[in-house]
């Protein structure tokens, strides 16, 4: 079987659209999908004023999750390129997809769980232009709500995505947190879990994908706080 990478499922759940310690059970709640998905507007948050130089995509890649912060087993992977994401259907959730003309990547990292099935996970870090990182979250959540279903169709077949809510602690300055189930043309099936993060003037993006066992809540939250607290260090 090929191997199913982020970057297979990255472009239904793209970047562009868009990363402690402690007893998470006393954590404010990431922001997410309602769980029955309809167009929906959630309460305004504080914006963060951010008085600070700008990351620098040097600082950016320093910031980087390393294989040390991974689970026991993984390795360093190729940030895999997600290609074009064929035509989308319904029209409206093209914006879902694409979009590298809306942000400015700073550093990306990709890290693998096992073979073919995985559980894979990459990392981006990068600056959104036209809005401050948490209005791209509210964007992000307000698209993804009216897009509960959608399908891709390129030379391979149709692919098929389905968003749902995820529970997750509320880290850096914002989080919004989405499950997508994706049904490849070829009939395979995977969980992508994806975190969007505001910290500072930019946004972390956390992509894990599986097709068999994947990260578990508790080990997803443990790499999203490490990688939250790079970040802060260097923003």
């Amino acid at each position: 079987m090929a191997r199913l990478t982020v970057g297979s499922a990255a472009f239904l759940l793209c970047s562009s659209l868009a990363a402690c310690g402690g007893d998470s059970t006393a954590d404010e709640r990431a922001d997410t999908l309602p769980e029955a998905i309809t167009s929906s507007a959630v309460s305004p948050q504080a914006e963060t004023v951010v008085e600070e130089t700008p990351l620098t995509a040097v600082k950016a890649r320093k910031a980087l999750l390393s294989v040390q912060d991974m689970p026991t087993g993984w390795s360093s992977d190729e940030v895999s390129d997600s290609g074009s994401s064929g035509t989308i259907s319904p029209a409206k959730c093209a914006k879902m997809t694409g979009g590298a003309k809306n942000l400015t990547s700073l550093a990306t990292a990709a890290f693998s769980g096992g073979g073919s099935l995985g559980p894979s996970l990459e990392q981006e870090i990068y600056r959104p232009k036209g809005e401050s990182p948490s209005e791209r979250l509210q964007s992000v959540r307000d698209v993804m709500a009216d897009c509960g279903s959608y399908t891709a169709k390129d030379s391979s077949g149709t692919n098929t995505m389905k968003l749902s809510s995820l529970s997750f602690p509320d880290l850096g300055d914002g989080t919004l947190a989405v499950r997508g189930k994706l049904t490849t043309a070829s009939g395979i099936t995977a969980t992508d879990d994806v975190l969007y993060i505001a910290v500072g003037d930019v946004i972390l993006r956390i992509d894990s994908i599986s097709i068999a066992d994947g990260l578990s809540g508790e080990d997803l939250e443990s790499i999203a706080r490490a990688a939250v607290n790079k970040l802060e260090k260097a923003v």
